[in-house]
């Protein structure tokens, strides 16, 4: 099969652009021996929610059935194109042939083995119309190329939102102090506005590594308006084998071949001034950085050499100047640096990476020349996580219309002690001041993440444990708190005995004053006095058969990290507000849980509840945790003693569907009964059918 229309003949490919009606959008791929990932890159673009848009990919000259791959591809979507590029090994010659016949408002780039969000494009594209903005960034995560596990929310993995406006659209020189730094310098997390870029004459250098820092620091220099979508809407893939990140050397200076090219471009339109200090920070981060990674005793002190007889003066960087940096860590470092003596400063710095450097020779896969990046050839750093130690905890606090109660939810988190954590905040939409309040609470609290989304409850726990980093994990709602300073002693039990899973009491209480509540204050000492012994979750479950606070509840549960994500379980989106079925799936599925009979969950019963429940919602998640305990019960072979246990739980479970199913008007029955279609549904619905239709017939006799 041909590569596609778009190749002549004689394999070159004409300049001229589409034809067709402009595209918002212009997506451009450079690829080169790309044939694991291609196909899933192109399925991400395929499922953006902005559907005008086109995809260019600009193959590289692979020897791999990544051609093939793809023209078999793009010959089923008519947006997908596929050129033949300049096969010279840099994505920055294969962006410029993307470049040359792009034709849409906007131009994003992507890596041949990158996703973007579903959303990503529609929302960037939004905000730039919005904003009339040059460029738009936005977040994204890492995630492992074999395991797919989601990698900890480093500093340079994220958009620092902390070092930007609150308001956009804003100036290069609202940000001059960070421009280099808040944003990441890498092209595949923004748009930019074509015109701009035609305008000011920007492509990229052609050098196998680190061509897109250039395009990105004069793109941020010279925009006339900036703008950001504060969400993770890209996935980076790390741990690539195939990647040119993977074979980076010791020697490698492309970073500083394209500081030097931007400061000079900068310069030469009278834009460099407002940005010197930014462009300082950049040197003096990235040099250190590569000194503390260097592999070898002889790449240490050539890189050192360099580092302080040229950069640091090139660029004024000395212990007078370090002082005055804005960021007052990375000056440390740079004083550090520069009054420490070599092999002392090699000694403490060097010996912090989990490999030394050795005396021999540094083993690095050999170079074969041209097109050897199988996929990060141009990217300007490489997205590896230097965050601070993993915290104790991950706090995933949901957050729906909770203006009134957010505060008091927030300071009950805030005031733990003895614990390092981690606070996941997940907005799920409302029309209240709730977002306002969470991002106020983010510019002084570094320990609050703030993530935005749609969806169900269910939904917005299962992405705030996604993003979580902690060792352990456990759930709060917005509305309600914690009355206790009580999780240091939690996490210290957990860490006695092993523990998977921590279970503790909850007090539910009517929502007024907190003067009338007179709830107990229970000090973490009391998890030394009253410890209870170490059993499965099953036995656990058993004991607590009647105890609702216990198993209907998540935020009753401290859950190893680790251990939660053994068990693939995930809160099911259909199942509203309770996470009864998730509770008792998890406590079946661990085999090493403890339980303590302190009360420090505060649950809320209010009238004005932030997500109001229709007749049917309750059915729904009524009917849906029946099933899955039944499925989940079903699955596992217990001790007769056990599973008799185990179904009084299922039993109160079947009486609470019924109780929501016989409210329910005929009409919406089936509703239910297309919720599921596996046998233990179906077979639920009918039971359902049959006893209302009996209680029914009693209630006539």
């Amino acid at each position: 099969m041909e590569l596609q229309n778009d190749m002549s003949p004689s394999g070159t490919v004409p300049d001229e652009p589409r034809t067709a009606e402009r595209p918002v959008v212009s997506v451009i791929i450079p690829m080169f021996n790309a044939e694991r990932h291609v196909i899933e890159t192109l399925e991400s673009l395929a499922a953006q929610t902005l559907l005008d848009i086109e995809i260019i990919i600009v193959d590289d000259g692979s020897t791999d059935r990544s051609p093939s791959l793809v023209t078999d591809y793009v010959s089923r979507d008519p947006r997908f194109r596929l050129l033949a590029g300049p096969a010279t090994g840099s994505a920055g010659t294969a962006r410029n042939k993307g470049l040359d016949v792009a034709s849409g408002k906007y131009l994003a780039f992507l890596d041949a083995d990158d996703l973007f969000a579903p959303s990503m494009l529609q929302k960037l594209v939004r905000k730039a119309e919005e904003d009339e903005a040059d460029v738009v960034m936005t977040g994204f995560r890492s995630f492992k190329d074999v395991s797919r596990k989601l990698e900890p929310l480093g500093r340079r993995g994220r958009l620092h939102v902390d070092l930007l406006p609150n308001s956009t659209p804003f100036t290069p020189q609202d940000i001059a102090e960070h421009i280099f730094s808040a944003p990441h310098t890498t092209v595949w997390n923004k748009i930019f506005r074509r015109d701009f870029i035609t305008e000011i004459g920007l492509r990229f250098q052609e050098t196998r590594r680190s061509n897109d820092a250039y395009f990105n620091m004069v793109a941020l220099a010279t925009a006339r308006r900036l703008s950001y979508v504060d969400e993770f809407l890209v996935r980076y893939r790390a741990s690539n084998k195939d990647s040119l990140q993977g074979s980076q050397s010791d020697n490698d200076w492309a970073w500083m071949d394209a500081t030097r090219a931007a400061t000079r471009e900068l310069q030469s339109k009278g834009l460099y001034e407002p940005f010197r200090v930014a462009m300082m920070q950049r040197v003096a981060t990235r040099a250190l950085d590569r000194l503390r990674k260097c592999t070898t005793l002889e790449s240490f002190h050539e890189t050192y050499d360099k580092i302080l007889n040229e950069l640091f003066p090139e660029y004024g960087l000395d212990a007078e100047t370090a002082r005055t940096l804005p960021n007052e860590e990375l000056g440390a470092r740079v004083i550090e640096f520069l009054g420490t003596p070599r092999l002392e400063w090699a000694f403490y710095n060097m010996t912090r990476n989990t490999s030394a450097p050795s005396s021999g020779k540094s083993q690095q896969a050999p170079s074969n020349g041209v097109g050897t990046s199988g996929k990060k050839s141009d990217t300007e750093e490489s997205v590896e996580e230097e965050g601070p130690e993993t915290p104790d905890v991950s706090v995933v606090l949901t957050v729906h219309n909770a203006a009134q109660w957010l505060h008091e939810a927030l300071q009950s988190v805030l005031s733990q002690t003895g614990v390092s954590l981690e606070i996941i905040a997940v907005y799920n939409g409302g029309s209240d001041g709730s977002l306002e309040i969470l991002r106020e609470y983010t510019l002084d609290e570094p320990r609050l993440t703030l993530l935005t989304q749609r969806g169900t409850l269910s939904e917005a726990r299962n992405a705030g444990a996604e993003a979580a980093n902690g060792r352990y994990l456990i759930f709060l709602d917005a509305s309600d708190y914690w009355t206790s300073d009580f999780l240091a002693g939690a996490v210290k039990r957990a860490n006695r005995d092993d523990l998977d899973v921590l279970l503790f009491e909850a007090d539910s209480f009517a929502d007024v004053s907190l003067e009338e509540r007179g709830l107990p204050s229970v000090s973490s000492d009391a998890f030394s006095r009253e410890s209870s012994q170490l059993q499965s979750g099953a036995v656990l479950a058993t004991t607590f058969a009647h105890h609702r606070h216990l198993w209907q509840h998540v935020g009753t549960l401290l859950i190893r990290t680790r251990h939660f994500r053994k068990t693939r379980l995930r809160f099911n989106p259909a199942i509203t507000r309770e996470t009864g079925a998730f509770v008792f799936s998890l406590l079946l599925r661990t085999d090493r849980a403890a339980y303590f009979p302190v009360r420090t969950y505060a649950r809320r019963v209010s009238t004005n509840a932030a997500i109001p429940l229709t007749a049917l919602d309750s059915a729904q998640s009524a009917f849906l945790t029946y099933v899955d305990m039944v499925r989940e019960l079903g699955s596992l072979r217990l001790p007769d003693a056990t599973s008799n246990a185990l179904d009084a739980m299922v039993s109160h479970a079947y009486s609470a569907a019924l109780s929501e199913f016989a409210t329910l008007p005929d009409d919406q029955h089936q509703h239910l009964r297309q919720l599921d279609s596996s046998p233990e549904a179906q077979a639920t619905y009918h039971a359902l059918r049959k006893a209302k239709a009996l209680e029914v017939s009693i209630t006539r006799l």
